[in-house]
């Protein structure tokens, strides 16, 4: 009989040292795919921010060169010097728009910069795409003579705003089912549309996408750079047919 409870003992011993091996391989191998993929995500971001940066870089520098284009040519009289400054500001420019492989628009006083890139999770081995975008507009300078009232507006908004502190300037995003949304109104009672950036995905009816109060576009992604809330000062006289907003008055 004792030998026979020292055989147990011993087994017991073994299936109790092997569980703990066990568990102790697992807690190692979900704490190595926990690291692995915080550096994945670090080294994401990092690509992101550093993009970001040398984008916003060369659409400043190309907003540049347009403003000295422009201005010699509204010089009528110049001399040749001047017109080798104006092919000198061209071709810098050119050579700018190669950098980045997607499209670089110069239009409506903007420089409006999209780069599209491909991105491979270290862990799951799945490659995501990533856009990012960059839009300055033109240097135009400012003429000190002259009395200016500044106001402030977003590229989708229908009013403007006296302040860039008024509570219509905070972004609300709401979410609601891709079959709702052509119900669904804005602040001035109009429909939504799809986003050019992210709007035209096939999506089923109940699919969430994202809408503000004063926008007019649906959005299919949260991170889209349509949705966020881009501020633009201007002179009162450039309000065009935008009302004054009925928190700040307009001014």
């Amino acid at each position: 009989m004792e030998i026979k409870d020292t055989k147990i003992k011993n087994i017991i011993k073994c299936t109790a040292k092997a569980a703990i091996t066990i568990e102790a391989t697992i807690s190692l191998t979900l704490f190595m795919f926990v690291v692995v993929f915080l550096a994945g995500f670090i080294t994401a971001v990092d690509k992101q921010l550093s993009t970001h940066i040398k984008m916003n870089r060369l659409a400043e520098n190309m907003a540049k060169q347009m403003f000295y284009i422009k201005q010699v040519d509204e010089i009528t009289d110049y001399s040749e010097k001047l017109k080798e400054y104006k092919d000198k500001f061209k071709e810098n420019i050119s050579e700018m728009k190669d950098t980045l492989p997607e499209s670089n628009l110069i239009k409506d006083d903007y420089i409006d910069m999209v780069y599209t890139y491909d991105y491979k999770l270290p862990v799951l081995s799945k490659t995501i795409t990533i856009t990012q975008r960059a839009k300055v507009k033109d240097w135009t300078g400012t003429d000190m003579t002259k009395d200016y009232e500044l106001v402030y507006i977003t590229k989708y908004g229908n009013v403007y705003h006296s302040t860039k502190e008024c509570s219509h300037l905070i972004l609300y995003i709401t979410g609601t089912e891709y079959g709702k949304v052509g119900e669904a109104r804005n602040e001035q009672g109009e429909k939504y549309t799809p986003c050019e950036f992210c709007g035209n995905k096939k999506i089923s009816d109940t699919t969430t996408v994202f809408i503000t109060a004063d926008g007019n576009r649906y959005h299919t992604n949260l991170q889209c750079s349509g949705i966020t809330r881009n501020i633009i000062e201007i002179d009162i006289k450039e309000v065009d047919n935008r009302k004054p907003c009925s928190s700040c008055n307009g001014g």
